[in-house]
């Protein structure tokens, strides 16, 4: 679990006083782990990005199969280099199942979709998940079928263990 004391609201006039300011968050933030990252904050693999997340404007649809590739196109249409697909991605109900009841097909098609048009799919996956918070192993294995798809990363949903809030 990860913890810290602050909350921080940026107010800007524009973008770049909002740029400014982020040297007052690196001030406030512990040094990184030297170890896990030894340029700093600085890594070849972190990569920022615009995304647009459905769930926020339509929680009921942000994760319906049925909606993504509408939601790809209004990705591409606003610049955006990501998608966020809420966490109902793997609830059969929510349409994502094929015949054999399984996602994996259906977020591969989705990745190559977006993938066309210039956007990558970010999932959005729950911390209570044996895949995210059990073995190590299992882990790892979900991971790499998660990157197999084509999918470019994932958010942690923690709600309740840290407030509600997301990592």
């Amino acid at each position: 679990p990860a913890a810290s004391p602050w909350r921080v609201v940026l107010v800007g006039a524009d973008l770049d006083h909002l740029r400014a300011g982020t040297a007052f968050l690196d001030a406030l933030a512990p040094a990184s782990d030297a170890k896990c990252f030894p340029t700093g904050a600085v890594a070849e693999w972190l990569k920022a990005g615009r995304c647009l997340q459905p769930a926020f404007a339509a929680p009921a649809d942000g994760c319906r199969w049925d909606r993504q590739h509408r939601f790809v196109d209004q990705a591409a249409e606003l610049c955006c280099q990501y998608l966020l697909v809420d966490s109902g991605w793997r609830d059969p109900s929510n349409g994502w199942g094929g015949s054999d009841g399984q996602p994996w097909a259906n977020l591969r098609e989705l990745t190559a979709y977006a993938a066309a048009r210039g956007v990558g799919i970010w999932l959005a996956c729950p911390y209570a998940a044996d895949e995210i918070s059990g073995a190590p192993e299992r882990r790892q294995a979900f991971l790499a079928r998660l990157a197999e798809c084509g999918v470019k990363g994932i958010r942690i949903k923690t709600a309740g263990r840290l407030g509600g809030s997301e990592l």
